[in-house]
This record gives structure tokens, C-alpha cells and sequence, in this order.
């Protein structure tokens, strides 16, 4: 909650997101993680807003521990291009 206000509750209003651009890739693919990047700018003009990246690791639940990438994910992460 921001300033009081919510995704339900802004000012006596709901909101709901209609659109989104974000270019979105995947690096530094390693044994047990890897990033995601996502890249977001105006339509408009191409200039760039934002530059995020987030760590993402593997992770048993039921082990509680952290484990190997799955080849099956790896295969699909490791062609992609980063978008920074």
C-alpha cells in the first residue's frame, strides 16, 4: 500500500492494469539459478523507463533446500538474449 492507497482502493476506485510492454530475457544461467531481465520504455518513443533484474533460484519445497536447474529449463533459458 502506497500513500493509503491500494490496487482495490485508490481513492474509492478500483484499478486494473489494461496494458503492458516489458521485453523480458533470461542470463547468467548457473547450477542452481539464473536472472531475469526486464526492460521497459515508453511505446511512444523507445526511451528507455526502467532496467530490472531479478535472482531466481531453484528451490526443493519439500527438501527445503536449494537445487539443481532442471535441464528441460535450462534448455529453454540459455538461448535467450539479454535485453539490457
Amino acid at each position: 500500500m502506497l500513500h493509503g492507497f491500494s490496487e482495490l482502493d485508490a481513492g474509492g476506485v478500483g484499478l486494473i492494469m489494461t496494458d503492458a510492454a516489458v521485453e523480458m530475457g533470461a542470463a547468467d544461467v548457473g547450477r542452481s539459478g539464473f536472472a531475469l531481465l526486464y526492460h521497459i520504455s515508453r511505446e511512444s518513443d523507445g526511451s528507455s523507463i526502467a532496467k530490472v533484474q531479478t535472482g531466481m533460484a531453484c528451490f526443493d519445497y519439500a527438501a527445503q533446500k536449494v537445487c539443481r536447474l532442471p535441464e528441460r529449463l535450462g534448455g529453454i533459458l540459455r538461448p535467450s538474449e539479454k535485453v539490457f
